[in-house]
């Protein structure tokens, strides 16, 4: 299998150039592309820009007749992901139309925010963060939603098996819906040993910090770590870096790497690294 690498061009197998005209417009040209073998695309989908140039290899793939799979890191318009009144957009459909009108035969997701991109993509296929493999004393889940998206992993043991599993939850004015505070639910459960706040996405950090500052207050002492799939805002590198003693995300949105992190901060390179 070939692949198409449009976040580290390095990493292609088959090349490619990128040149931007005068109006500001992207244009991707594909070289020495094999039509009898399958292609690989990986990419981040970060911004209409991305969304744009993975449209138009889809077209040059089409137009040859070559069969290819989608990589996504990172999937724009995640967030957004059911109609909240008329007046808005449903913004992950609109991105998940385009994908699904270029008809590649798998598209894969890292670590999607929520399980509607996996049904509103065709041959849809995800993977999350292997909650079992963080070397942890306890595991923290921000909220009901971490942890039916962790769920399967953990019940792949016996309940007795399992990880002291911290939960959380965000409480909000009933009647504008903003953010009041935090609360973990079963602050007794913890005894002693490190703890790791796991989820899919960071942007300002203020969520996480609010959890860390309620941690502290039942345990003072513990090492506290912070593992997130997607860091979206610089503000929160410094929130995190700030609230917690080891930070580590990956480069899924960015090429953080590029850019000077606190010492406390891991960037897990997967994606960019040459």
């Amino acid at each position: 299998m070939k692949t198409i690498n449009l976040i580290n061009g390095t990493q292609s197998n088959i090349g490619y150039h990128i040149t931007t005209f005068p109006d500001g417009e992207q244009h991707i040209v594909l070289h020495d592309i094999d039509r009898k073998e399958m292609v690989k695309v990986i990419c981040r989908i970060a911004n209409a820009e991305d969304l744009f140039i993975l449209a138009q290899v889809g077209d040059i793939l089409n137009r040859q007749g070559v069969e290819f799979s989608i990589l996504i890191t990172y999937l724009m318009g995640a967030r957004m992901d059911r109609v909240i009144d008329y007046n808005q957009s449903f913004s992950l459909k609109v991105v998940t139309d385009i994908i699904n009108s270029m008809n590649p035969v798998k598209v894969e997701l890292v670590e999607p925010h929520s399980l509607r991109a996996v049904k509103l993509l065709k041959n849809c296929r995800y993977s999350l963060i292997n909650i079992l493999s963080i070397k942890s004393d306890v595991i923290c889940l921000p909220d009901a939603g971490a942890f039916e998206r962790y769920r399967p992993q953990l019940e792949q043991l016996p309940k007795e098996h399992w990880p002291v599993i911290l939960l959380c939850e965000k409480e909000r004015d009933p009647e504008t819906g903003k953010l009041t505070g935090f609360k973990v639910l079963n602050p007794d459960v913890y005894k002693e040993g490190s703890i790791t706040v796991i989820d899919d996405l960071c942007d300002g950090g203020g969520t996480f910090a609010g959890i860390a500052q309620e941690i502290r207050k039942f345990a003072p002492e513990a090492k506290l770590n912070i593992y997130v799939t997607h860091m979206v805002n610089p503000k929160g590198i410094k929130t995190l870096s700030e609230n917690y003693d080891e930070v580590n995300f990956t480069d899924s949105y960015k090429n953080w790497g590029t850019e000077k992190l606190p010492e406390n901060v891991k960037l897990i390179q997967t994606w960019t690294q040459n």
